[in-house]
């Protein structure tokens, strides 16, 4: 497992700054996804999960080892415990295992339950009480399942509802209240979407519309500040890109664009501290960059996760 070390941000300590940036819709107090560690897990051909200090420019660093050697899978976090679900085990094989560290304390992963249903290339978001798994793939079909747990409590998920429609790959992200699920691939159900859909992450039931992306894609990953979300990255019918769009999470309407990766990539992991995001553990390469949230601008170089591999879940907290 990798993990990312977020130092405090200037202001006040893990509200995205000084007070013109505080967000007054938190959702009580304490109440966080983000941190000042971040995490990235597993993914294909390891079992390891790495950390980075976000405020920082570095390499990654060993953090312990997952349960499940496993990619394509969602990560999610209440701050302080970081939890993996579902992903893909072998060419042909999935798992719906969650698992969870606590993210102060390098070591390996412990059992946490299971996803509802066994599944690959699920995203994950959470208000840092409750966190949901979204879409998904398995038996050669796109899902439209959203599970969801108690981060503080280890257990099964339960059924939270449906997506709009069915997809996998899709980037998820939110804020203390709802999540947002951009893009991903319907399959034989329509191909890559652009579809924006939204949830309160508190209450049960089927997603609504929130927009559409700049363009349709798959496999882009998400992060949030306090009231925006970045997706970034893509594959598309021509490859990957490097192409990222933002929304703001509480209110509805199409993405605007971001600006650009280092280079063409997605199907990684993505975390943040409320002010920067990092995405890392992508297909192509082991490439992390670094974005400002609140700036619509390129991204720039972090470092490198170690070993390189793709198909990471990502979480942060401290």
């Amino acid at each position: 497992m990798n993990y990312i070390k977020m130092s405090p941000i200037a202001g006040m300590s893990g509200f995205g700054g000084g007070a013109s940036a505080l967000n007054f819709h938190l959702g009580g107090a304490g109440q966080k996804w983000y941190g000042d560690r971040g995490l990235f897990a597993s993914g294909k051909g390891q079992d390891q999960i790495d950390y980075i200090a976000v405020p920082s420019t570095s390499n990654s660093s060993d953090f312990g080892d997952i349960t499940v050697q496993r990619w394509y899978f969602g990560g999610l976090g209440n701050g302080s415990r970081g939890c993996f679900g579902g992903g893909g085990v072998s060419d042909n094989g999935n798992t719906d295992v969650i698992d969870y560290v606590t993210i102060s304390t390098t070591g390996s992963a412990s059992n946490f339950g299971d996803l509802v249903t066994v599944r690959k290339m699920v995203g994950g978001c959470s208000d840092g009480l409750r966190g949901v798994w979204c879409g998904g793939y398995e038996d050669s079909a796109e899902k439209d399942e959203m599970d969801y747990v108690t981060i503080a409590t280890t257990g099964d998920a339960a059924d939270f509802g449906n997506i709009i429609n069915y997809r996998k790959l899709c980037a998820c992200a939110a804020d203390d209240t709802r999540g947002v699920i951009g893009g991903g691939d319907a399959g034989g159900n329509g191909g890559y979407v652009d579809n924006i859909d939204y949830i309160t992450i508190q209450t049960t039931g089927d997603s609504s519309d929130f927009g559409d992306l700049f363009e349709a894609r798959s496999s882009a990953v998400g992060c949030s500040d306090l009231t925006r979300a970045v997706f970034m990255g893509e594959y598309t019918a021509s490859g990957y890109g490097d192409r990222m769009d933002y929304v703001t999470i509480q209110s509805s309407g199409s993405a605007t664009n971001f600006g650009t990766l280092n280079g063409d990539r997605g199907g990684g992991g993505a975390c943040s501290n409320a002010s920067r995001g990092v995405i890392g553990g992508c297909y192509p390469d082991k490439s992390i960059d670094y974005i400002t949230i609140d700036t619509a601008s390129n991204s720039s170089t972090f470092g490198d996760l170690s070993p390189a591999r793709w198909g990471t879940a990502s979480t942060a907290g401290d």
